[in-house]
């Protein structure tokens, strides 16, 4: 394995069984959760193969969550299903589909927000996606490292090569994501994927990946995006570690952390210390780099 994992494309088949995988084969299923709304599925369907456009695809995948509402319905509850099924989609179907994904996300956002008689949903929010993303894919973040378990407590090969290209397609969506719908995902996303590094978070052999695709992506972002003097610690840091630090303090750690794992003295296999080693390139790149910023303007603490 390269230091960079190497895209893998999905097939037209493999993405088709995806989707039937997840559609709701009878009433009973939809009504129990277990699949999704036929319709819903079949709109996806069009707008991946292009019959029909984004904005069109937005409103005819979210007709059936909305018809489907009853009077007083919580639009946080009734959304987890469209948002679960999308969150997972932006990874499953790989990171070609995922970054069209964008599109259709935004063109959700783009959606006005909707009244009726029976409920209120604030598309233009996308209220309870980025609590979706971070259970999909973040909750790894804080916890027991449940993600690498392996037998007892010893990860298969097959496994780690899998989940290094799962946390590199989850960077890369989610790094486009917090650099074109910032309001899809939490402001400190990125921030708290790069901390993994200060935690030394069992499993880092794999989550470099996932950092690696960050820096990749949004490297200069991630430095500039926020006040230097505005970004918060977070509550996983050592004692003497907490409080407000300058930008400039958490990219050194960082920085050092990187060193660390990337010289001879690291427990991480061979190729994780590779990326490890082309991620400490990528964070000195960014903090260099003079460019201006304009896709993420502001961000609140």
């Amino acid at each position: 394995m390269s230091a960079a994992i190497t895209q893998v494309a999905r097939s037209a088949a493999e993405i088709e069984a995806w989707l039937q995988e997840e559609t709701a084969q009878t009433d009973e299923e939809l009504h129990n959760g277990d699949g999704q709304d036929p319709d819903l599925v079949q709109a996806m369907r069009s707008f991946l193969n292009g019959t029909l456009s984004a904005d069109e695809a937005a409103v005819a995948i979210t007709r059936p969550v909305t018809l489907d509402m009853t009077p007083g319905a919580d639009p946080y509850i009734v959304l987890q299903s469209l948002w679960g099924f999308l969150a997972s989609a932006f990874v499953e179907m790989g990171q070609e589909v995922g970054l069209k994904l964008l599109d259709l996300l935004a063109a959700i956002q783009r959606m006005p927000q909707e009244t009726t008689a029976i409920t209120e949903i604030d598309w233009p929010d996308l209220q309870g996606f980025g609590h979706m993303w971070y259970d999909c894919h973040s909750s790894h973040f804080h916890g027991p490292p449940q993600l690498v378990h392996g037998e007892n407590g010893v990860m298969a090969e097959e496994r780690r090569i899998g989940l290094c290209q799962y946390l590199e397609d989850t960077g890369v969506v989610e790094a486009n994501i917090w650099l074109r719908i910032p309001a899809a995902v939490a402001p400190d996303l990125g921030y708290s994927v790069l901390n993994m590094l200060r935690t030394n978070r069992p499993g880092l052999c794999v989550y470099i990946h996932q950092i690696h695709a960050w820096l990749k992506v949004a490297g200069p972002q991630l430095w500039k995006g926020k006040a230097m003097d505005e970004l918060e610690n977070w509550s996983s840091l050592a004692g003497d570690m907490r409080g407000r630090l300058p930008m400039t303090e958490h990219w050194a750690v960082w920085e050092a952390a990187l060193v660390e794992l990337s010289g001879d003295n690291t427990t991480l296999p061979k190729d994780s210390r590779e990326v490890a080693a082309d991620c400490l390139r990528l964070l000195k790149e960014a903090k260099k780099s003079d460019e201006k910023i304009g896709q993420v303007k502001k961000f609140d603490t």
